[in-house]
């Protein structure tokens, strides 16, 4: 299943930016084959993302961080726990977020 599917089931509407940033962001993290800190977005992810979009790495936040709230707020929580393979009882940092996503994205095309 594609990232962009799995976001839908979780509630992201095709407006929000941060879709297609959080898309980027895992494209590169296949690339790099998972080895980017994810403790450091900024200074990686978010960097190579800006340059491509034209864009400032602190819009690649915000956008990312937007999108992860309103699932949070509006999504549907039960794809979310999926995701993340836990019951979340906070919404999940960019970072944590990325990189659930990643696992999750993987683990689906495993078992496709």
């Amino acid at each position: 299943m594609s990232v962009r599917s799995i976001l839908k089931r979780a509630g992201a509407t095709k407006h929000y930016l941060g879709i297609e940033y959080l898309i980027e962001a895992l494209n590169i993290m296949e690339k790099e084959g998972s080895t980017l800190p994810l403790t450091n977005l900024s200074k990686s992810l978010y960097h190579d993302i800006a340059q491509k979009y034209c864009t400032s790495k602190h819009c690649i936040e915000r956008d990312i961080r937007t999108l992860i709230n309103t699932l949070w707020t509006k999504g549907d929580i039960t794809v979310l726990n999926q995701i993340f393979q836990t019951t979340l009882k906070k919404c999940p940092s960019n970072s944590e977020f990325i990189y659930a996503l990643w696992l999750y994205s993987h683990k689906e095309d495993t078992n496709n």
